[in-house]
Parts: structure tokens; C-alpha cells; sequence
């Protein structure tokens, strides 16, 4: 994998560069992502507290004509909001990332009439309470559903999203969208200092992610690179990750549809390891996996309980268009 990841990072042009990170010396930069120490871990100053799985699914918080549809489930869980010291090497291999975020072209985001089109493929395992001598255990992954949604730009306005064959309509302004959810415009405009960044994403957290505040940072953060945001902005979206106490690299992870890149991970103290994979050489968004770690997970590194993978993604003017 490293030798054609490598071969497609070195035709960045450095001369596309206008967010004030130089390339002078680019086949350094491509070693540090690819060739990076294994696993080197950012520590937080205490250790997290226990807290229940969590499962991320492709759409936020949105509220179905009718009723509820649950989009994204949290569970009470630690706190740690502390920014530390951290070891130089997964911070500069984030920074890295951050530059190549930086290089990509300027995208036109959608207007207030528009709709962001996303196509994903998620699964997700249930927890049989039962198993286990009453302890509990996940069964096998279900087959992957495929989902098209189509969000409105303007929440006063009604999306939808269709999965196997049923068509949910979506309306964001019933009962108000999730903090966690901005729109392209509001994404466009976050600050662009990493530090103000994660303050602004802490500050403005949904209760179900407040137990947790670093991990819920970091799963907000990475999510609104889906938007294909401007590049400053997703730049600075990574070097914000690289302040997350508890944020891992992975050289080589794999989204749920068999996809290579370099992982972001997080692991919480209730054994679950949540991997957000990366392509390094455009810094887009692939896809998400989720693991148990806990004793009764094999093998050793853990069931896998959920994926997703973000397979394309646009602006288009009515519902039912592709990018």
C-alpha cells in the first residue's frame, strides 16, 4: 500500500500551496505519514473513566416526518477536556496531514437552495445482553446497508434519505438540529486556529457527548470533513485532532468497504476502539470502523461492531440528483 500511496503523494504540485505550509522538502513529509513509528499514542494527563459503546451511523441527529429517526447513538460516559503535552511524533504526523488538507483544491459549497449529497454503506452488530454468562456480547456484523441522502443546505427546508428501498423524509428544523450539526456555510466559517477550534466544538458538544468530551470532539471534528469543507478549514480541523489527548495513528487501516489509508484512532475506557480512516494523500474522509476490545472480542485486537464508509459525496440542487 505505502509504495502507490507514496507515488500518488509526490505528484502534489507544491507550488498549490496557499495556507502557509511550505513543502520545501516533500518526500520527507510522505515518510513521516507513511513510515511513521507504529501506533504512537497522544496521553491524556488522567486516565478516562468507563463508558458504554457508542455506534456512529452516516447522518446526525435528524428528525423524520412523523417521528424520530436515530442517526447517531451516545451513551453516558468520562470526561476529560484537558489539553497536554503530547509526544511529537503522531502530533507531527497529524500536521503532516494537515498540510496535504491544505493543498487541495477549493471546492464550491452548496447554496442556501441546495442539497449536500452523501452515498455510505454502514453496519452495525447488536449487543445481546443475555450472552455471555449475562455479561453481554455482539453478534457478527449484518449486511452493510446503503444509504443516499440528500440534506438541505437551509434547515427550514426538507431532505431525505433512502435506505433499501424506503424513502425517509428528513426535516432538520423539527425540534432543531444537534449542535454537533452545522451547515456547509456554518462549517466554512469555523476558526481556522486549531486551539479555537476544539475550544468552539467542545463548547457547543451535545449532552450525549459531554461524558467524554475528547473523544465526542474528535468524532464532531472528523465528521464535518464528510462536507469536503474548504481546505483551511479541514487543515485546521486537523491540527485541532492533534490537540485530542488519547488520539492514536494507525500506518495502515481499513474502511468498511475494503479501503486503505492511515488511521485516527480513539479508544475509550469502556473497550472500544473507534478507527477513522484517511486517505493520506488528499486528507479525505474514507470511512469509520468501530471495535469491542474488551475480554470476550476475538481476535485479539477486537470484534469489529461497526463501519461506515463514505463512498461519494456533492452539492446538487434537488433531491434525487447526483453530483
Amino acid at each position: 500500500m505505502n509504495a502507490d500511496l507514496r507515488t500518488r503523494l509526490a505528484s502534489i504540485d507544491p507550488a498549490r500551496d496557499t495556507h502557509g505550509y511550505p513543502l520545501a522538502d516533500q518526500p520527507q513529509l510522505i515518510d513521516r505519514i507513511l513510515t511513521g513509528p507504529p501506533t504512537e499514542v497522544i496521553r491524556p494527563l488522567v486516565p478516562r473513566a468507563r463508558r458504554p459503546h457508542r455506534l456512529v451511523w452516516a447522518v446526525a441527529a435528524v428528525l423524520a416526518v412523523g417521528g424520530v429517526v436515530t442517526a447517531t447513538v451516545r451513551h453516558p460516559g468520562a470526561s476529560d477536556p484537558q489539553v497536554t503535552t503530547v509526544d511529537a511524533g503522531p502530533v507531527q504526523r497529524l500536521q503532516d496531514i494537515a498540510r496535504i488538507a491544505a493543498l487541495q483544491p477549493e471546492t464550491a459549497g452548496p447554496d442556501a437552495d441546495d442539497f449536500f449529497y452523501t452515498k455510505s454503506v454502514s453496519a452495525g452488530s447488536e449487543l445481546d445482553l443475555d450472552a455471555n454468562g449475562g455479561k453481554g456480547a455482539y453478534g457478527p456484523l449484518p449486511a452493510p446497508v446503503t444509504r443516499d441522502s440528500w440534506a438541505p443546505e437551509d434547515v427550514t427546508h426538507t431532505g431525505e434519505y433512502r435506505e433499501n428501498g424506503v424513502v425517509t423524509r428528513i426535516n432538520p428544523q423539527l425540534g432543531g438540529a444537534s449542535s454537533a450539526d452545522l451547515s456547509y456555510a456554518q462549517i466554512a466559517a469555523l476558526p481556522t486556529d486549531p486551539v479555537k477550534l476544539l475550544a468552539q466544538v467542545k463548547k457547543n458538544l451535545p449532552d450525549g457527548y459531554r461524558d467524554d468530551e475528547n473523544g465526542g470532539a474528535l468524532d464532531v471534528m472528523l465528521g464535518y470533513l464528510k462536507t469536503t469543507p474548504p481546505p483551511a478549514v479541514a487543515s485546521a480541523l486537523y491540527r485541532a485532532a492533534s490537540l485530542v489527548p488519547g488520539v492514536e495513528f494507525e500506518d495502515d487501516a481499513v474502511d468498511g468497504v475494503g479501503r486503505h489509508g492511515v488511521g485516527l484512532v480513539y479508544r475509550d475506557a469502556s473497550q472500544f476502539k473507534d478507527v477513522y480512516v484517511i486517505d493520506p494523500d488528499n486528507a479525505a474522509y474514507l470511512g469509520y470502523v468501530e471495535y469491542f476490545t474488551g475480554p470476550t472480542a476475538q481476535p485479539k485486537e477486537g470484534q469489529k461492531v461497526a463501519t461506515e464508509a463514505l463512498l461519494e459525496s456533492g452539492v446538487v440542487q434537488r433531491i434525487g440528483q447526483l453530483p
